[in-house]
């Protein structure tokens, strides 16, 4: 009978916030000092066993910046590994967020790499290892995103891929992180950048490891295109996206009926910038921008023009001085 009434004591006591919230921070607590992590939970909510809402999380990076702060952040846990190497997790939601990604220039990492080598390292080798990550379904709606690049300085472009800011809503569902590897289906995403670029519609599957960015049947729709096919961008590293046109390869299959705006390819490439101009697409390119070439390619344009043709297209931007060769 006492075991009982005590069971059934302590079950109503954690149900009480003011409890879950100590809970929470001696569980912050206790990850800041083994990990030295600085990571603060203004209450929580917590649903027995592994199920919780946080609200007002905020994240310091190495530099005591934010890395992350959420007002509400919800996360179903289902297991992890005991040396914190392998985390998986059944959803994760953030509301009313923002999250920094810096490159600061004294560093070789970024400080979200940074930030996680901390929860696993090799002793052995004294190299740190980025712990296994598999969410199930996870949303974030509302966030602002930032990326500087400080080893980089802002050039005046349209969209400078090293300094970004970014008001994005995201779902992905089955999303798995290994070996700095990320595989996962593209539900929805919508997005604007600074430069005024807007994503109103955004699904498909996603590949994404340091040398390659893969869509597969990928429907992409702005305020001016709408696009379908398989997506494949490859790069040496991330700063080559600051020279788009000469320094990324691309490999694209564009489905039937796609249709393009030059005022979209304008906030890659400044040459377009601005000009309402439509095409549309159907075929392969392939190559740099600068130096492409199309296989089986279909464009229209105007009210009657059209050609279909395998060409290889060299001084791209900039059409008047294009080379063409069928």
């Amino acid at each position: 009978m006492l075991l009982l009434l005590f069971l059934i004591g302590t079950s109503q006591l954690l149900r009480l916030s003011s409890v879950q919230t100590y809970i929470g921070e001696k569980a912050t607590s206790w990850v800041n000092n083994k990990f030295k992590t600085e990571i603060s939970v203004g209450n929580l909510d917590l649903i027995f066993p592994f199920q919780f809402n946080f609200h007002n999380t905020l994240i310091l990076d190495h530099k005591r910046d934010t890395l992350l702060y959420a007002q509400n952040l919800k996360l179903g846990l289902l297991d992890f590994d005991r040396d914190f190497s392998e985390f998986n997790i059944n959803y994760l939601t953030i509301d009313d967020a923002s999250f920094n990604l810096i490159h600061y220039q004294e560093d070789s990492l970024n400080n979200l790499s940074i930030f996680l080598s901390k929860f696993s390292s090799d002793s052995n080798t004294g190299e740190t290892e980025i712990p296994v990550i598999y969410v199930g379904d996870l949303k974030l709606e509302s966030l602002k995103f930032k990326y500087h690049n400080f080893l980089k300085s802002p050039v005046d472009s349209i969209i400078d891929f090293n300094h970004l800011e970014t008001a994005i809503n995201l779902n992905l569902v089955n999303a798995n992180y290994e070996n700095e590897i990320l595989v996962t289906q593209v539900k929805k995403l919508e997005l604007k950048e600074k430069s005024g670029f807007e994503v109103s519609e955004f699904n498909g599957e996603l590949f994404l490891n340091s040398t390659k960015l893969y869509f597969r049947d990928l429907h992409l729709k702005t305020p001016n295109s709408n696009l379908a096919g398989n997506f494949k961008i490859l790069h040496a590293n991330w700063a080559n996206y600051s020279n788009f046109i000469e320094d990324v390869p691309l490999n694209f299959f564009i489905k039937k009926n796609s249709n393009l705006s030059f005022i979209d390819i304008g906030y890659f490439a400044s040459t377009f910038y601005g000009k309402p101009f439509n095409v549309k697409l159907n075929g392969q390119l392939n190559g740099t921008i600068d130096k492409i070439q199309t296989q089986n390619f279909y464009c229209a344009f105007g009210d009657r023009s059209f050609f279909k043709a395998n060409l290889k297209m060299l001084g791209l931007p900039n059409i008047f001085s294009t080379y063409f060769n069928s």
